[in-house]
């Protein structure tokens, strides 16, 4: 009687050990990499891989929200993001990624975003808080249109250009400062802010679009700055409360409809003669300029009156921020405050101030005679 072969122990090790291999080698074949393009969910969010470092396993992507999801009262974006293993840094919100956002009043975006795409957050008319962050240093076209509830907006440091329709029709906005990295604001970046009481243009800024502050029509006081080389057509058209405009050095070509029903009785240039459209004022306001600068004639210069213009450079105002203190310094006259920029108290006579940051509304100063 013959018995069946028995394996010997040798043979049976080999045969683990293939075995083993071979499973290994099945299991790393259904192993993949994240690669650009994948797409994943995460909460409420849709994000897609813009960039992998398989080494390091990390990477980057964009953002959106999931679909049928909603965002409601105020939200922080998530900076980082891990899926199967890889850490995710999120730069990038895509073009109209948040748009109809109705319920969002608040959005901080976060410190890694770079990029805000097309419309990202046009009609969220609940939106009255935004802060972007240094990191972001590029804002698609309409990305906050039709934010018409915004009242406090802090722009980031990096931003150089605003883009067309960018902040269009926020018309509750009543206070703008544009960081002093912008160079370029776009035509309409700003159209429609009925509510703007009170503008500080950036440092740097050479390029103001058409329309750009369209129909700004409850801001009062204007300081075009000595960087600004042109003003296009309808730049302030229609901002009729107008009563104070300063002109910057640098202005070389303001275009036509500039400050079109724009009333106010005399507009301060700092420079030379600037090319200037025929019909860039309304009505003809008298121009004063300082005596010695170019292109200017006197009594009449292209058909406006003019006058000689001597700055009182003793009442500008300085200021810094030092252990939570707001510092103010002035040459000359009486230091007032206001709450609203309509009623105006004084408040020293010394030529130095000091007094808390607060967090109680926004106060605003100046020096008179």
């Amino acid at each position: 009687m013959k018995h069946p072969a028995t394996q010997r122990p040798e043979n049976v090790t080999k045969l683990a050990l293939l075995t083993a291999t071979a499973l290994t080698l099945l299991l790393s074949a259904v192993q993949v990499d994240s690669a650009v393009g994948d797409t994943f969910k995460h909460d409420v969010y849709d994000y897609k891989v813009l960039s992998v470092d398989p080494a390091t396993q990390t990477g980057t992507v964009s953002i959106a929200l999931a679909y049928q999801k909603t965002l409601e009262g105020d939200i922080t974006l998530p900076a980082k993001v891990d899926y199967e293993n890889y850490a995710y840094n999120v730069t990038e919100i895509v073009d109209r990624g948040f748009i109809n956002s109705t319920n969002l009043t608040a959005l901080t975006v976060s410190e890694h975003i770079k990029k805000i795409g097309k419309g990202a957050f046009a009609y969220c008319y609940s939106l009255a808080s935004l802060t972007i962050p240094d990191s972001v240093t590029d804002i698609e076209e309409s990305a906050f249109y039709s934010a018409n509830s915004l009242l406090n907006l802090q722009l980031g440091s990096g931003i150089i250009t605003i883009k067309t329709d960018t902040f269009s029709h926020a018309t509750n906005l009543t206070t703008l400062t544009i960081p002093d990295t912008v160079t370029t604001i776009e035509g309409s970046a700003f159209y429609g802010l009925t509510g703007l009481t009170n503008l500080h243009l950036s440092s740097a800024l050479t390029y103001i679009g058409e329309y750009a502050f369209y129909e700004a029509k409850s801001l009062e006081s204007l300081t075009i700055p000595d960087s600004v080389a042109v003003i296009e057509r309808g730049a302030f058209y229609g901002a009729i409360n107008l009563s104070n405009l300063i002109i910057g050095s640098g202005v070389v070509s303001i275009k036509n409809m500039a400050f079109y029903f724009v009333t106010v009785p005399g507009a301060y240039f700092k420079g030379n003669a600037p090319i200037m459209e025929p019909t860039v004022f309304y009505k003809k306001p008298t121009l004063y300029y300082i005596e010695g600068k170019q292109g200017w004639t006197s009594p009449t210069w292209n058909e406006y009156n003019t006058a000689i213009w001597v700055p009182d450079e003793s009442l500008k105002v300085s200021f810094e921020f030092q252990n939570g203190r707001l510092i103010l310094t002035y040459g000359a006259g009486r230091l007032q405050e206001s709450a609203n920029l309509a009623d105006w108290s004084v408040v020293d006579e010394s030529g130095h101030y000091e007094v808390e940051v607060s967090s109680n509304g926004n106060r605003f100063y100046r020096a008179v005679q």
